[in-house]
């Protein structure tokens, strides 16, 4: 599980995207939980993304945990299973 918490922008981006990377392992799937993330959706989408695109490659399932304010922010799908990638 990877969990951050806190402010989540451009000035810490690329260092949640490298430690997110370790954690995705083949045939083990990855769980990303933000439920302390106090930044707007704009700050971590990128990371999502990235997260999604990373375990896609390597064929690997991802889950997203959020809190209720993250949740409202981040829209999936009807026909999209919610953070799995």
């Amino acid at each position: 599980m990877v969990t951050i918490a806190g402010v989540l922008d451009a000035s810490n981006a690329e260092q949640a995207m490298s430690a997110t990377r370790r954690f995705v392992i083949a045939e083990k799937p990855v769980v990303l939980d933000l439920t302390a993330v106090v930044s707007p959706a704009d700050d971590y989408l990128p990371l999502l993304e990235f997260l999604d695109d990373t375990c896609h490659a390597a064929g690997v399932e991802w889950l997203l945990v959020t809190s209720p304010a993250v949740a409202s922010q981040v829209r999936i799908g009807e026909d999209t299973a919610a953070g799995v990638g």
